[in-house]
């Protein structure tokens, strides 16, 4: 068998019916002799569940990583990752994917790997379309958010019944972006995306490619949160080794919204953002300190 140069990870939760879907759609694609896929079971308590344990069983490219609790999508990821680098050499590519992604065609590696092979990005982001809305998910951030909007996102998420209202007015931000968009000439309100690969701040987290080199840097996948605020987490991190973010519109992908989230959060969910919203604040964006006026007390 070929030697790996693409390995995909694919984290579970209850979506037993995407992971098996994507893994054959991963495994049809061109080159795939060259192409491995772990599955993570973050959805068992102790061994991964039969049908997910039948596809490693049907094919040596794929193996299933239980993690006997539930790691989160990067903590999983991570977990998934550290097992397959137990036993083999860390691949030129590692892409990090939610269950419910699909290839637009079936030379999607294949075009990765001719695309990128003098000086590829440490983290690359491919468009990420959502048939639904007729909408790339990708840029995710093109510049980096201010220190502002990150505490506010953290006090936000702090509280429950804000974090509902938040959520609750989303579609209203949505609609009057809409009105403002209809306004402008007809060149800025185009969707269509540029041909050729731009630096960005941050990737959408439901389909990520990451380089060797950017592990070999320092880098990894390791999220202090369980659920929520990848992107930020991956773009800090790219950012603090002074490594590359890359759109590149050329490699496209289909997501099919949302098989393991839902759009207004429970308290579950909205504690993963309480959770996910501090980390990211506290971490890559704290508070400036009170500055020291020089005010001790004379106790002299």
């Amino acid at each position: 068998m070929a030697e790996p140069q693409v390995l995909v990870i694919c984290v579970n939760f209850h979506c037993e019916e995407d992971i098996r879907r994507l893994v054959a759609e991963t495994l049809d694609q061109r080159g795939s002799d060259r192409l491995r896929v772990v599955v993570v079971d973050n959805g068992s308590d102790e061994a991964a569940d039969p049908p997910l344990t039948a596809l490693a069983e049907s094919d040596p490219r794929v193996s299933v990583v239980s993690t006997g609790a539930n790691l989160g999508y990067y903590g999983g990821a991570a977990r998934g990752l550290q097992k397959y680098l137990e036993a083999m050499y860390i691949p030129e590519w590692i892409a990090v994917s939610n269950p419910d992604i699909q290839f637009s065609g079936g030379d999607f590696f294949e075009g990765l790997l001719r695309m990128h092979s003098l000086s590829p990005p440490e983290v690359l982001a491919p468009a990420i379309l959502v048939r639904e809305v007729g909408k790339d998910q990708n840029p995710y951030m093109v510049g980096r958010p201010s220190r502002f909007r990150i505490q506010f996102y953290k006090w936000n998420f702090h509280f429950y019944i804000t974090c509902l209202a938040y959520h609750l007015l989303l579609p209203a931000r949505a609609f009057a972006r809409m009105l403002l968009k209809a306004g402008l000439p007809s060149q800025a309100n185009s969707i269509r995306a540029p041909l050729l690969p731009q630096a960005i701040y941050a990737p959408h987290g439901s389909f990520v490619l990451f380089h060797r080199s950017y592990f070999v840097a320092g880098g990894g996948i390791k999220h202090g949160a369980r659920l929520y605020g990848e992107e930020v987490f991956v773009a800090e991190s790219a950012r603090r080794l002074a490594l590359k973010v890359v759109y590149d519109p050329r490699l496209q992908v289909l997501h099919r919204r949302h098989s393991t989230t839902q759009a207004l959060p429970n308290r579950r969910m909205a504690s993963y953002l309480r959770e996910s919203s501090a980390y990211i604040a506290d971490k890559f964006f704290p508070a400036l300190a009170r500055p020291d006026l020089g005010l001790e007390q004379d106790v002299g």
